[in-house]
């Protein structure tokens, strides 16, 4: 984590043999009705050992949500 709503996960070695995958993630919580928001990449490109994105609302104010899933899809 770099700061609220601002996440990086790192992956195990050779889980892509490239950078050409696609991360699907949605965000959300359990103690608040607010719309939270999934944005990834972002500030960095995406590389076969990591990926970093952020949780936020639709005017960009970013927060940490209490259930956020990511699911990655590549080869």
């Amino acid at each position: 984590k770099h700061a609220a709503g601002d996440y990086t996960i790192n992956f195990a070695a050779n889980i892509f043999s490239n950078s050409n995958y696609c991360a699907v993630g949605s965000a959300g919580s359990t103690t608040s009705t607010a719309f939270l928001a999934f944005r990834g990449p972002v500030n960095t490109s995406p590389t076969v050992t990591e990926f970093r994105f952020r949780v936020g609302d639709a005017a960009l104010n970013f927060s940490d949500a209490n259930r956020i899933s990511v699911v990655f899809y590549g080869d």
